[in-house]
């Protein structure tokens, strides 16, 4: 949702517009440009901590926390 509202709804800029207009509008692009790289790191960082989960065969423990902090150093897994 994203996309459409970052750049195919975005603004247009356009001849008659003040000089702080055309900033303003040339702003939004920037921030929508920054909103998708976030979500697309976010993306990654969990498809990483997804297939590490996956992937890794580990021993048995007493309880997940100690799981998490013996065999995980997953302390980005929260962008899920």
């Amino acid at each position: 949702a994203i996309v459409p509202l970052g750049f195919f709804a975005a603004p247009k800029l356009d001849f008659y517009d003040s000089p702080r207009e055309q900033f303003v509008k040339r702003l939004h692009y920037i921030v929508a440009s920054i909103g998708i790289c976030c979500e697309l790191i976010a993306v990654v960082w969990s498809t990483v901590a997804v297939n590490k989960l996956n992937e890794a065969a580990v021993d048995p423990s007493k309880s997940l926390m100690e799981l998490l902090q013996r065999d995980y150093e997953l302390p980005w897994i929260g962008c899920n």
